[in-house]
């Protein structure tokens, strides 16, 4: 599934929910917890950067501590935490996707496809001002890349467009964040 595809979907399933007024209760941060334990592990795919690149590498670890987000930029790798008590579910919850979003000004709406087989395991939209809320990247889950589909369905076609190109297109967290 393409990503725009991909996008349309999880707005279609994404409802906005109520903000946290103050920081979040130890029952709230309990619930993320205990809602995102049983997707642990690494995900991987690619997220949009902008300006020369269109889009690098990213991988999302889902901890016992919380969400680690890694991104090759371009120039180099940006790495945020994201403890579970910066993290709220959105409610309520559609059929088949885990939907949660980070708190604070960053804000950054996430959602695990639960029903996953061979389609995308995360989708990372932005969530602007009034509601607005646009695709950033895709990401196959630890089951998918075990499968290797994120080189099968993913890379195979970064490199020829490379080939085509006759240069480095897409920037790599192995290669400290740059082209390869």
């Amino acid at each position: 599934m393409n990503r725009f595809k991909a996008a349309a979907l999880v707005l279609s399933l994404v409802v906005p929910s109520v903000v946290f007024a103050a920081a979040p209760t130890p029952a709230q941060t309990a619930a993320v917890k205990a809602a995102l334990a049983p997707q642990a592990g690494l995900y991987r795919g690619a997220h949009e950067i902008g300006g020369k690149y269109q889009a690098g590498e990213m991988e999302i670890t889902i901890g016992a501590e919380g969400m680690m987000i890694r991104r090759a930029t371009g120039d180099a790798i940006e790495e945020t935490r994201y403890p579970y008590a910066q993290l709220e579910l959105m409610e309520p919850q559609k059929p088949g996707v885990l939907a949660f979003r980070t708190l604070g000004e960053d804000r950054k709406l996430y959602a695990i496809n639960l029903d996953a087989a061979e389609d995308w395991g995360i989708i990372v939209l932005f969530e602007g001002p009034h509601g607005m809320v646009a695709p950033l990247g895709v990401l196959f889950n630890p089951e998918q890349l075990q499968k290797g589909y994120y080189e099968s369905k993913f890379l195979s076609e970064v490199l020829k467009d490379e080939q085509k190109a006759g240069r480095k297109l897409y920037p790599r967290l192995s290669a400290g964040g740059k082209p390869e």
